[in-house]
């Protein structure tokens, strides 16, 4: 948190397991104001796939950070690269 406060970068919080919030400890005065996405498996495959309304959600706040182009190819790498771990996944299943 202070990294990015020091490079005025933003932090988009998400939750990947289950957990309080803000976090306990020196830190949980800075999360306060900070809003999460909870993507504490609401479904099994969603850490797998990331195809579910919180990585929309995701997508809208990098949208409100970055610029469109950045944004879209962004987009495409994460497409990709779920896409690869998708398919080294069903490779582990077939043997």
């Amino acid at each position: 948190m202070s990294l990015a406060d020091a490079i005025k970068k933003p932090i988009i919080p998400l939750l990947l397991e289950k957990s309080t919030w803000p976090p306990e400890g020196p830190m949980g005065m800075v999360f306060t104001q900070l809003l999460y996405i909870d993507f504490c498996k609401p479904t099994e495959d969603i850490q797998r796939e990331w195809n579910c309304p919180q990585f929309d959600q995701l997508l809208e706040q990098m949208g409100n950070i970055l610029s469109v182009c950045h944004l879209f190819n962004f987009i495409r790498q994460i497409r990709d690269l779920v896409s690869f771990a998708s398919h080294l996944g069903t490779m582990g299943r077939n043997k």
